[in-house]
């Protein structure tokens, strides 16, 4: 099978579990790719970068849920901040 014809089946628990793992992966490499230009100005050891490497893709995956509920809030109204001088 290829990675087409799992989402064109109709087996939605296995989108529902390899969906997310393709998001994780691609999210894994983003955070490889800038782990590995910014090494030098990154103050890490070992240990942290590789917590780093897999827990970062998580972090970035709540931003989604924020992003959604952002676009589907039918409240959407600006309120002025009054800032008192200080």
């Amino acid at each position: 099978l290829s990675i087409i014809d799992i989402f064109l089946s109709n087996k939605l628990y296995i989108n529902l579990i390899i969906i997310p793992v393709i998001i994780y992966i691609m999210l894994f490499f983003l955070t490889l790719n800038i782990l590995i230009k910014n090494k030098n100005n990154i103050n890490l050891s070992k240990k942290l970068m590789i917590k780093c490497l897999f827990l970062n893709p998580i972090f970035l995956l709540t931003f989604v849920f924020c992003f959604m509920k952002c676009l589907l809030s039918k409240n959407i109204t600006w309120e002025k901040i009054t800032h008192n001088g200080i």
